[in-house]
């Protein structure tokens, strides 16, 4: 199957909301062997989205729509792809009477535009669903020889579809087996990791696919292989992760889905190590990613939100002169916030956090994204200070994870 396209509709994609179902997507076709070629999104105009589907079934062995089969006056997509392919629509009485029973399970009495859901393109093969009301639906067409697929837009709802008999269908495309390893690391840009893997790329081109993607202060190398069978496709991401290790040694902090929170937290439980942090800028979200992360109680001693110089002073113990003299945001009111906050709690380490997170900047001197990290442990205290950008949401990100990777390192060292 070469040509695989994927159209996303909803005028809510194109605004605010993001689109994880194309990620969903994309990984259980990789598990095939198969490869979207094009993603498209399209707001909810029945008329685009008809001639888009009526070029896209010309160039593509497989259309993949999410999205739009809702039971509202904007959800488009079934009226507009029986319109695309000059079909009529029928009332599927097992759709109706499954979509009743649905809000009948959730004692809602079902609503009369619900009753829209259950109209199918004629020809197409029904799949219920079994997280909500929407089915997905599959028609295969002779004249261009191309399959559409529709499913249901809310993520839940795509993969209940999907995994119901969508990927069962899909096997038959089968392409090899196709298996993707992402390395996560901290402390590198995308140019400098870039430079550095391009020996790798040229040697393992023919057998892999890579992409570099960074976000936040962290790079991810993805790599992708397409093998005649799993045992080969994990033996080369084996091989090849072992290069990239031997390259980057522990600026490597995990794979997939591992985060650098949670990583953190494994490596204070290995040691039988506490945390505790203190919070200026970052206004508690360094203790909200680290309490995310179920278990961290087991490290975890709590925090301080110091975001006043008042809080700082009376609560971590950071001298009045030191604010006068060197500001709130500064590696010595830094030093001092862990040194407070290891004085008041007894944790094995201590962070602290102060800087400018914007969208106002103090001076000239100290300018949007100045930062300062402090880490003190039984050996002493270091801070590590960085100029970040971007918006203030970003920036505070982007801090969090500097002091997370500020304790990786530690701990990588005493292991």
């Amino acid at each position: 199957m070469s040509n695989i396209t994927l159209i996303s509709v909803g005028t809510e994609l194109l605004t605010s909301k993001t689109n994880t179902t194309i990620n969903y997507i994309a990984e259980r076709l990789a598990s095939l062997g198969l490869g979207l070629k094009k993603a498209i999104t399209v707001s909810d105009d029945q008329n685009y989205l008809t001639e888009i589907v009526k070029k896209e079934i010309q160039q593509n062995s497989l259309i993949l729509i999410t999205g739009g089969l809702g039971p509202t006056f904007d959800d488009i997509t079934v009226r507009a792809v029986a319109a695309a392919l000059d079909k009529s629509l029928t009332l599927n009485r097992q759709v109706l009477s499954h979509i009743s029973k649905y809000f009948l399970s959730h004692n809602q009495e079902m609503p009369k535009s619900a009753e829209q859901q259950a109209y199918m393109i004629e020809g197409a093969r029904v799949i219920l669903n079994s997280a909500g009301t929407a089915p997905g639906q599959i028609i295969e067409l002779t004249r261009p020889k191309c399959c559409l697929i529709l499913l249901p837009g809310p993520p839940a709802e795509t993969a209940a579809v999907w995994e119901s008999e969508i990927h069962q269908f899909l096997e038959k495309f089968r392409a090899g087996i196709s298996k993707t390893l992402v390395l996560h690391l901290y402390g590198l840009s995308e140019p400098e990791v870039d430079n550095k893997i391009r020996p790798i790329i040229q040697t393992n081109q023919k057998q892999a696919s890579f992409t570099i993607l960074y976000h936040l202060g962290i790079t991810d190398i993805r790599i992708t292989v397409r093998e005649t069978d799993e045992l080969l496709a994990d033996d080369t991401l084996h091989k090849l992760e072992n290069e990239f290790r031997q390259l980057f040694g522990q600026q490597i902090y995990g794979i997939n889905r591992e985060t650098l929170v949670a990583v953190v937290g494994q490596m204070l439980v290995r040691q039988k190590k506490t945390l505790a942090v203190a919070e200026s800028c970052t206004g508690g979200l360094l203790a909200t990613r680290i309490t995310n992360v179920a278990g961290s109680s087991l490290y975890f001693l709590g925090g301080i939100v110091a975001y006043s110089n008042r809080v700082k002073k009376e609560m971590l113990e950071v001298d009045e002169e030191i604010l006068d003299k060197f500001g709130a945001v500064s590696k010595e009111c830094a030093a001092a916030m862990a040194g407070g906050l290891y004085r008041r709690l007894p944790a094995d380490y201590c962070l602290s956090i102060t800087g400018y997170a914007g969208p106002a900047a103090k001076t000239d001197e100290k300018p949007i994204g100045l930062t300062f990290v402090g880490l003190k442990d039984s050996s002493g205290t270091i801070v590590e200070s960085r100029k970040f950008s971007g918006n203030r949401l970003a920036i505070r990100e982007q801090i969090v994870n500097l002091a997370l990777n500020l304790v990786y390192q530690k701990l990588q060292k005493i292991k």
